[in-house]
């Protein structure tokens, strides 16, 4: 799981007055990020930003054409460009602050349960099983589970007592892990891992 967008928003910014390469990009990135509910915010944002970029590009296109029309055609540019760019970054900032408060959330209900059960979490936030789980990791690697530390990949995570509940990926079956072990699935043998 990625920690950042793999295109860049300076990358996406700089490429945007060169208006299909940057579109392009852009698209790329929504499409690459969209399993990543901890990316969005900065599509979205990033997004905003791109709209904004065109309409500078084509204001002073504009102005700098003395011709008759080139105030109402701002104008239009303003509207079609800047409403487009306020929507996208009031999103975006309202995504940030959805996930901020969802990882307080998490926080607060796995120091309530005093164990990182992700179906339990999956069924108090009304989420699925899998963006929590996916939520989890993200703030597992980025430090932000309060009552988890996460080390590095070749180390184990400590939780905080006892054992956690894990949903087996292959055929979805839940049961109890100690973190750092692994244990074989009772129903199809796959292993499973806190």
């Amino acid at each position: 799981m990625p920690l950042k967008s793999k295109i860049s928003d300076l990358v996406i910014l700089l490429t945007t007055i060169l208006f299909p390469i940057g579109l392009l990009l852009l698209i790329i990135r929504f499409v690459m990020n969209a399993k990543y509910r901890h990316l969005r915010a900065g599509d979205y944002r990033v997004t905003g930003y791109c709209f904004l970029v065109w309409l500078v590009f084509i204001s002073i296109l504009m102005i700098s054409d003395p011709s008759e029309g080139a105030g109402e055609a701002i104008t239009v540019f303003l509207f079609v460009l800047g409403v487009p760019a306020l929507i996208f970054l009031w999103v975006g900032r309202n995504k940030k602050k959805e996930m901020e408060r969802l990882y307080d959330e998490y926080n607060k209900l796995i120091e309530l349960q005093s164990e990182l059960n992700v179906n339990h979490l999956s069924t108090m936030t009304g989420l699925s099983v899998d963006d929590v789980a996916q939520d989890l990791r993200y703030m597992l690697m980025t430090g932000r589970l309060v009552h988890v530390t996460g080390k590095s990949d070749s180390q184990t995570a400590a939780a905080p007592s006892g054992p956690v509940t894990v949903q087996c990926g292959n055929c979805g079956a839940s049961d109890s892990v100690v973190p750092g072990k692994s244990k074989t699935c009772e129903y199809c043998g796959s292993t499973l891992t806190a």
